[in-house]
Protein backbone atom coordinates (compact mmCIF):
# COMPACT_ATOMS: atom_id res chain seq x y z
CA UNK A 1 0.00 0.00 0.00
CA UNK A 2 1.48 3.34 -1.09
CA UNK A 3 1.21 6.67 0.03
CA UNK A 4 0.01 8.25 -3.62
CA UNK A 5 -2.78 5.51 -3.22
CA UNK A 6 -4.11 5.98 -0.34
CA UNK A 7 -4.35 9.84 -1.30
CA UNK A 8 -5.67 8.84 -4.47
CA UNK A 9 -8.45 7.05 -2.45
CA UNK A 10 -9.11 9.67 -0.50
CA UNK A 11 -9.64 12.20 -3.02
CA UNK A 12 -12.19 9.53 -4.94
CA UNK A 13 -14.02 9.61 -1.33
CA UNK A 14 -14.06 13.26 -1.18
CA UNK A 15 -15.65 13.81 -4.54
CA UNK A 16 -17.88 10.35 -5.18
CA UNK A 17 -16.37 9.53 -8.82
CA UNK A 18 -13.42 8.41 -9.98
CA UNK A 19 -13.71 11.24 -12.99
CA UNK A 20 -14.48 14.43 -10.72
CA UNK A 21 -11.43 12.77 -8.79
CA UNK A 22 -9.43 12.65 -11.66
CA UNK A 23 -9.70 16.37 -12.59
CA UNK A 24 -8.86 17.01 -9.10
CA UNK A 25 -5.72 15.54 -9.12
CA UNK A 26 -5.19 16.19 -12.66
CA UNK A 27 -5.36 13.22 -13.85
CA UNK A 28 -7.61 10.55 -16.20
CA UNK A 29 -9.91 9.16 -14.70
CA UNK A 30 -8.57 5.46 -15.92
CA UNK A 31 -5.53 6.46 -14.07
CA UNK A 32 -7.51 7.23 -10.90
CA UNK A 33 -9.27 3.48 -11.27
CA UNK A 34 -6.25 1.87 -11.80
CA UNK A 35 -4.85 2.82 -8.71
CA UNK A 36 -7.68 2.07 -6.61
CA UNK A 37 -7.19 -1.06 -8.19
CA UNK A 38 -3.56 -1.78 -7.32
CA UNK A 39 -4.97 -0.66 -3.86
CA UNK A 40 -7.66 -3.21 -3.65
CA UNK A 41 -5.53 -5.90 -4.90
CA UNK A 42 -2.79 -4.43 -2.30
CA UNK A 43 -5.91 -4.52 0.79
CA UNK A 44 -7.25 -7.87 -0.56
CA UNK A 45 -10.87 -6.34 -0.38
CA UNK A 46 -13.27 -3.73 -2.29
CA UNK A 47 -13.41 -0.24 -1.20
CA UNK A 48 -15.93 1.25 -2.98
CA UNK A 49 -19.24 0.04 -4.26
CA UNK A 50 -19.26 1.01 -7.84
CA UNK A 51 -22.87 2.58 -9.35
CA UNK A 52 -23.02 4.50 -13.05
CA UNK A 53 -24.11 7.16 -10.71
CA UNK A 54 -20.63 7.12 -9.37
CA UNK A 55 -19.07 5.63 -5.69
CA UNK A 56 -19.73 4.85 -2.43
CA UNK A 57 -17.29 3.37 0.16
CA UNK A 58 -17.88 -0.03 1.43
CA UNK A 59 -17.20 -0.97 5.15
CA UNK A 60 -13.76 -1.40 4.29
CA UNK A 61 -13.70 1.60 2.30
CA UNK A 62 -14.64 3.72 5.97
CA UNK A 63 -12.30 2.45 7.66
CA UNK A 64 -9.77 3.49 5.70
CA UNK A 65 -10.82 6.71 4.77
CA UNK A 66 -10.97 7.53 8.48
CA UNK A 67 -7.36 5.97 9.50
CA UNK A 68 -5.91 6.87 6.13
CA UNK A 69 -6.41 10.70 6.89
CA UNK A 70 -4.14 10.53 9.65
CA UNK A 71 -1.70 8.68 8.51
CA UNK A 72 -1.36 10.75 5.18
CA UNK A 73 -1.32 14.36 6.90
CA UNK A 74 1.40 12.15 9.34
CA UNK A 75 3.15 11.35 6.50
CA UNK A 76 3.18 14.95 5.56
CA UNK A 77 4.11 16.57 8.74
CA UNK A 78 7.22 14.08 8.82
CA UNK A 79 8.40 15.37 5.25
CA UNK A 80 7.93 18.74 6.46
CA UNK A 81 10.28 18.55 9.04
CA UNK A 82 12.55 16.45 7.01
CA UNK A 83 12.81 18.98 4.29
CA UNK A 84 13.06 22.13 7.19
CA UNK A 85 16.39 20.00 9.07
CA UNK A 86 17.95 19.66 5.43
CA UNK A 87 17.49 22.92 3.96
CA UNK A 88 18.69 24.53 7.29
CA UNK A 89 21.63 22.74 6.91
CA UNK A 90 21.80 23.86 3.23
CA UNK A 91 20.98 27.55 4.05
CA UNK A 92 18.44 27.16 1.75
CA UNK A 93 15.05 28.57 1.59
CA UNK A 94 11.99 27.14 -0.75
CA UNK A 95 9.90 29.49 -2.66
CA UNK A 96 6.59 28.65 -4.20
CA UNK A 97 6.29 30.39 -7.51
CA UNK A 98 3.13 29.76 -10.27
CA UNK A 99 1.19 32.25 -12.82
CA UNK A 100 -0.68 33.87 -9.75
CA UNK A 101 2.39 34.47 -7.90
CA UNK A 102 4.92 36.80 -9.55
CA UNK A 103 7.06 37.39 -6.55
CA UNK A 104 7.41 40.35 -8.05
CA UNK A 105 8.14 41.91 -3.84
CA UNK A 106 9.99 39.07 -2.69
CA UNK A 107 12.37 39.37 -5.63
CA UNK A 108 13.24 43.19 -4.87
CA UNK A 109 13.44 41.71 -1.42
CA UNK A 110 15.95 38.85 -2.21
CA UNK A 111 18.31 40.83 -3.97
CA UNK A 112 19.26 43.16 -0.71
CA UNK A 113 18.78 40.12 1.65
CA UNK A 114 21.47 38.12 -0.43
CA UNK A 115 24.27 41.23 -0.55
CA UNK A 116 24.17 41.06 2.92
CA UNK A 117 24.05 37.33 3.77
CA UNK A 118 25.57 35.53 0.43
CA UNK A 119 25.57 32.23 1.92
CA UNK A 120 21.74 31.78 1.79
CA UNK A 121 20.34 30.20 -1.62
CA UNK A 122 17.00 29.96 -3.22
CA UNK A 123 15.08 27.46 -4.05
CA UNK A 124 11.29 27.47 -6.32
CA UNK A 125 9.35 25.15 -6.36
CA UNK A 126 6.14 24.93 -8.97
CA UNK A 127 2.57 25.34 -7.50
CA UNK A 128 0.16 23.91 -9.68
CA UNK A 129 -3.61 24.62 -9.76
CA UNK A 130 -5.76 24.52 -6.70
CA UNK A 131 -2.27 24.44 -4.48
CA UNK A 132 -2.38 21.09 -3.99
CA UNK A 133 0.90 21.91 -1.85
CA UNK A 134 1.59 17.89 -0.93
CA UNK A 135 1.97 16.64 -3.75
CA UNK A 136 5.01 18.88 -5.23
CA UNK A 137 7.93 16.69 -3.87
CA UNK A 138 8.97 19.76 -1.88
CA UNK A 139 7.15 22.32 0.11
CA UNK A 140 7.34 25.58 -0.23
CA UNK A 141 8.98 27.73 3.00
CA UNK A 142 7.38 31.18 1.32
CA UNK A 143 4.73 32.03 -1.21
CA UNK A 144 4.00 35.87 -1.91
CA UNK A 145 0.39 36.23 -2.48
CA UNK A 146 -2.68 38.32 -1.38
CA UNK A 147 -4.85 36.87 1.52
CA UNK A 148 -7.94 36.12 0.28
CA UNK A 149 -9.05 33.01 1.98
CA UNK A 150 -7.96 30.51 -0.42
CA UNK A 151 -8.30 27.26 1.79
CA UNK A 152 -4.13 26.12 1.10
CA UNK A 153 -4.03 29.77 3.18
CA UNK A 154 -4.89 28.24 6.63
CA UNK A 155 -2.09 25.81 6.50
CA UNK A 156 0.51 28.61 6.66
CA UNK A 157 1.15 31.80 8.97
CA UNK A 158 1.02 34.67 7.85
CA UNK A 159 3.40 38.52 7.25
CA UNK A 160 1.21 41.03 6.24
CA UNK A 161 3.78 43.47 4.04
CA UNK A 162 1.44 46.00 2.39
CA UNK A 163 -2.59 46.23 1.06
CA UNK A 164 -3.75 44.98 -2.53
CA UNK A 165 -6.26 46.63 -3.78
CA UNK A 166 -9.55 44.84 -5.29
CA UNK A 167 -9.71 46.05 -9.12
CA UNK A 168 -12.15 45.36 -11.64
CA UNK A 169 -10.87 44.59 -15.03
CA UNK A 170 -12.79 45.23 -18.51
CA UNK A 171 -11.66 43.82 -21.90
CA UNK A 172 -10.10 47.20 -23.74
CA UNK A 173 -13.07 46.96 -26.00
CA UNK A 174 -15.93 47.85 -23.09
CA UNK A 175 -18.00 50.60 -22.78
CA UNK A 176 -16.08 51.53 -19.84
CA UNK A 177 -12.67 50.75 -20.70
CA UNK A 178 -12.02 54.69 -21.21
CA UNK A 179 -12.78 55.45 -17.28
CA UNK A 180 -10.38 55.86 -14.41
CA UNK A 181 -12.49 54.61 -11.76
CA UNK A 182 -15.27 52.41 -11.17
CA UNK A 183 -18.63 52.83 -9.62
CA UNK A 184 -21.76 50.92 -8.86
CA UNK A 185 -23.77 53.50 -11.21
CA UNK A 186 -21.12 52.77 -14.12
CA UNK A 187 -21.80 49.02 -13.73
CA UNK A 188 -25.30 49.01 -13.49
CA UNK A 189 -25.61 47.54 -16.82
CA UNK A 190 -23.64 44.98 -16.82
CA UNK A 191 -22.44 41.97 -16.08
CA UNK A 192 -19.97 41.35 -12.97
CA UNK A 193 -17.76 38.22 -12.23
CA UNK A 194 -16.67 37.46 -8.63
CA UNK A 195 -14.46 35.62 -6.62
CA UNK A 196 -16.24 32.52 -5.14
CA UNK A 197 -18.27 33.17 -2.07
CA UNK A 198 -17.20 32.08 1.29
CA UNK A 199 -12.94 32.59 0.81
CA UNK A 200 -13.21 36.10 3.02
CA UNK A 201 -15.57 38.00 4.60
CA UNK A 202 -14.26 40.92 2.75
CA UNK A 203 -14.98 39.49 -0.65
CA UNK A 204 -18.58 38.04 0.42
CA UNK A 205 -19.18 41.33 1.66
CA UNK A 206 -18.19 42.80 -1.26
CA UNK A 207 -20.88 40.74 -3.42
CA UNK A 208 -23.59 41.11 -1.35
CA UNK A 209 -22.51 44.90 -1.85
CA UNK A 210 -23.12 44.61 -5.47
CA UNK A 211 -26.25 42.31 -5.53
CA UNK A 212 -27.63 45.01 -3.13
CA UNK A 213 -27.20 48.17 -5.50
CA UNK A 214 -28.71 46.45 -8.09
CA UNK A 215 -26.13 44.77 -10.48
CA UNK A 216 -25.78 41.25 -12.19
CA UNK A 217 -23.46 39.28 -10.51
CA UNK A 218 -21.82 35.76 -11.30
CA UNK A 219 -19.94 34.15 -8.88
CA UNK A 220 -16.76 32.63 -10.46
CA UNK A 221 -16.53 28.43 -9.39
CA UNK A 222 -12.68 29.29 -9.72
CA UNK A 223 -10.40 32.10 -11.21
CA UNK A 224 -8.85 30.09 -14.87
CA UNK A 225 -8.03 31.80 -17.50
CA UNK A 226 -10.77 29.96 -19.50
CA UNK A 227 -13.04 32.61 -17.13
CA UNK A 228 -10.54 35.32 -18.59
CA UNK A 229 -11.59 34.40 -21.86
CA UNK A 230 -15.10 33.90 -21.56
CA UNK A 231 -15.47 37.37 -19.50
CA UNK A 232 -13.56 39.09 -23.06
CA UNK A 233 -15.69 37.34 -24.98
CA UNK A 234 -18.97 38.35 -23.10
CA UNK A 235 -17.64 41.61 -22.34
CA UNK A 236 -18.43 40.82 -18.59
CA UNK A 237 -16.63 42.35 -15.28
CA UNK A 238 -14.31 40.69 -13.73
CA UNK A 239 -13.28 41.36 -10.13
CA UNK A 240 -9.56 40.89 -9.41
CA UNK A 241 -6.38 41.16 -7.02
CA UNK A 242 -4.48 44.35 -8.47
CA UNK A 243 -1.35 41.95 -7.80
CA UNK A 244 -3.16 40.01 -10.97
CA UNK A 245 -2.99 42.69 -13.63
CA UNK A 246 0.24 41.34 -15.35
CA UNK A 247 -1.86 38.65 -16.00
CA UNK A 248 -4.65 40.62 -18.53
CA UNK A 249 -3.02 42.72 -20.80
CA UNK A 250 -5.78 42.86 -22.71
CA UNK A 251 -8.26 43.87 -19.90
CA UNK A 252 -8.50 47.50 -18.39
CA UNK A 253 -7.84 47.23 -15.07
CA UNK A 254 -10.39 49.90 -13.26
CA UNK A 255 -9.99 51.06 -9.28
CA UNK A 256 -13.17 50.80 -7.09
CA UNK A 257 -14.61 53.59 -5.69
CA UNK A 258 -14.76 52.36 -1.83
CA UNK A 259 -11.03 51.25 -2.34
CA UNK A 260 -11.74 47.66 -0.67
CA UNK A 261 -8.23 46.17 -0.26
CA UNK A 262 -7.47 42.12 0.59
CA UNK A 263 -3.96 41.99 2.83
CA UNK A 264 -0.71 40.70 0.62
CA UNK A 265 2.44 39.79 1.83
CA UNK A 266 4.65 36.18 2.30
CA UNK A 267 2.66 33.12 3.48
CA UNK A 268 5.65 31.08 5.03
CA UNK A 269 5.51 27.65 6.37
CA UNK A 270 5.56 26.73 10.22
CA UNK A 271 8.65 25.57 11.96
CA UNK A 272 10.27 28.40 10.65
CA UNK A 273 14.31 27.61 9.50
CA UNK A 274 17.08 29.65 10.63
CA UNK A 275 17.58 31.10 6.70
CA UNK A 276 14.12 31.92 6.41
CA UNK A 277 13.51 33.36 9.85
CA UNK A 278 16.22 36.06 8.81
CA UNK A 279 14.62 36.82 5.95
CA UNK A 280 11.10 37.71 7.22
CA UNK A 281 13.39 39.46 10.09
CA UNK A 282 14.69 41.54 7.01
CA UNK A 283 11.47 41.82 4.83
CA UNK A 284 9.36 43.24 8.09
CA UNK A 285 12.86 45.89 8.72
CA UNK A 286 12.04 46.37 5.01
CA UNK A 287 8.02 46.97 5.35
CA UNK A 288 8.64 49.34 9.02
CA UNK A 289 11.20 51.48 7.59
CA UNK A 290 9.07 52.94 4.69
Amino acid sequence: MHLKQVETFLTVAECGSFSRAGEKLFISSSAVAQQIGSLEEDIGASLFHRTTHGVRLTEIGRYLAAEGRELVERSHIIQEHIQTMRFEQENCIVLGTSMWQNCSLFYSLWGKFVSEHEQYQLRTVRIRDEFRLHRQGEYPDLIESVRDGEPWQADYSFLELCKDRIVFAVPKSHPLAGLKQINYTDMQPYTMVTAPMNLSAELDQLARDLSGAGLTVRCAKRYDFPLFIECSINNWIVQIPEAWTYLLPNFQILPFETGCCHRYGFFYREPVNSPLKQFLDFAKHERDSR
